[in-house]
């Protein structure tokens, strides 16, 4: 039987014991989280963060902000930036030969955000002369298992002319990888 939002939110204020019975989120007042969190953890973070530290949903707290816009000064929130206003503003000459981190320190985002946006409009990688992320892929087949044996991200990245980042996201994805070039896998100091 499908019930209402109303109701089944009645109820549950009727019967605060059901949050746990049901193992339901408990709401969030977002007012108070923020006051509660403080300045100093909230400082500088976007709404992702923010929902995060508060224990709020994402959504919740981009409502809350829509209707409350002095929160962003108030709490020092970031305000959500329009990238590719943002990508025009700073225009080709700044952004040339830059890769996604380095245009997301420019245009004061998150380089998560640069990527999603240019997965969106590949068209401003040749707008603003972006460099592509590589597909590192074919350069392990063609380095081939002999080379890579036994090798850390670090000499693997050598070996191929990538940056170890680059290695160790691809690796990350790619987590077969490891098997058939026999790359050696990071080993987590907390669970060695």
């Amino acid at each position: 039987m499908v019930r209402r939002r109303a109701e089944v939110s009645l109820y549950l204020d009727r019967h605060p014991e059901a949050y746990d019975i049901y193992k339901i989120r408990r709401p969030v007042d977002i007012a108070v989280a923020l006051v509660e969190a403080g300045i100093k953890k909230l400082r500088g973070k976007n709404q992702s963060e923010v929902a995060k530290i508060i224990g709020a949903t994402q959504a919740g707290v981009s409502a809350y902000l829509e209707r409350h816009p002095k929160a962003y000064d108030t709490y020092k929130i970031l305000r959500p930036v329009n990238i590719g206003a943002a990508l025009k503003k700073a225009g080709a000459k700044k952004l040339r030969g830059k890769n996604h981190a380095e245009v997301a320190k420019i245009i004061g985002v998150t380089r998560k955000g640069v990527s999603l946006y240019l997965d969106r409009y590949p068209e401003a990688y040749d707008t603003y002369e972006i460099l592509r992320p590589v597909d590192i892929g074919p350069l392990l087949a063609e380095a081939r298992v002999e080379k890579l044996r036994g090798k850390s991200h670090s000499e693997v990245a050598e070996i191929i002319g990538a940056t170890r980042p680059v290695v160790s996201g691809y690796l990350n994805r790619h987590p077969e990888a490891y098997d058939i070039y026999k790359i050696l896998r990071p080993v987590n100091i907390g669970t060695a």
